[in-house]
């Protein structure tokens, strides 16, 4: 019998609505991420969504560009020698320090943009969930992606209707071995399903919040890549 979580009927809607936006979005960000992350910048400049903060790694090649609007936060990450100088002058904009960052679940989407679920991992026994991950897998299927502690793994999952079916565990970091036992895998259901029934809710907030920006993002997004 496959390892399997029942998607309660209004998350399973929100994901569904999350991925009919989340294709065409990632082929406009999957490039500008990579090439062009300045030209989502000024995408959310024109939408009026505006930064509020700024994290140069020290020990990074990146920056993380904080955005909130409505309920919704999320962070763009762009190379430091990209990030545009007025955002580290404007004085309404904090300049943050390591060690200031937030400590927080994220949900992920594959882009340079991510969304935030809480700000502590959820813990069942001994295993602690640390982030959640919306995207494609290597055969354009849809698919949740767990990040689990202890360990140096992602358990991925894929959907069908409205369950999440155990798919692969692959490893953190590439190069690395993983194994796994059954055990682990049900460990890991058993987390999640009570995740679900602990705080859904803030996981359909991050997921809605993520449909809503991608959404807003396509028009300006596509005329920059068309002119």
């Amino acid at each position: 019998m496959p390892h399997e979580i029942e998607l309660p009927p209004n998350l399973a809607d929100a994901v569904r609505r999350y991925f009919q936006v989340y294709s065409p979005t990632l082929r406009l960000l999957s490039p500008l991420c990579y090439q062009t992350p300045v030209a989502i910048y000024k995408a959310l400049k024109h939408l009026g969504i505006k930064p509020w903060g700024v994290l140069p790694l020290t020990l990074s090649r990146f920056a993380e560009v904080y955005f909130a609007f409505s309920e919704c936060q999320f962070t763009l990450r762009m190379p430091k020698w990209l990030l545009p100088k007025e955002i580290l002058e404007e004085p309404e904009i904090s300049v943050l320090e390591e060690g200031e960052e937030f400590s927080h679940i994220l949900l992920e989407t594959g882009t340079c943009i991510e969304f935030y679920l809480r700000d502590e991992s959820y813990a069942y026994k001994h295993r602690f969930l640390n982030g959640v991950r919306l995207t494609l897998t290597e055969g354009d299927r849809n698919a949740v992606t767990l990040y689990i502690t202890p360990g140096q793994k992602l358990f991925v999952f894929v959907i069908t209707g409205t369950r999440l079916v155990f798919h692969k565990v692959i490893p953190l970091y590439k190069g690395m071995l993983v194994t796994t036992t059954e055990h682990e895998i049900s460990e890991v259901v058993e987390l999640f399903k009570r995740y679900i029934d602990c705080c859904k809710e803030e996981l359909i907030q991050a997921i809605s919040c993520a449909i809503e920006l991608f959404s807003k993002l396509r028009h300006p997004l596509t005329i920059y890549i068309l002119y």
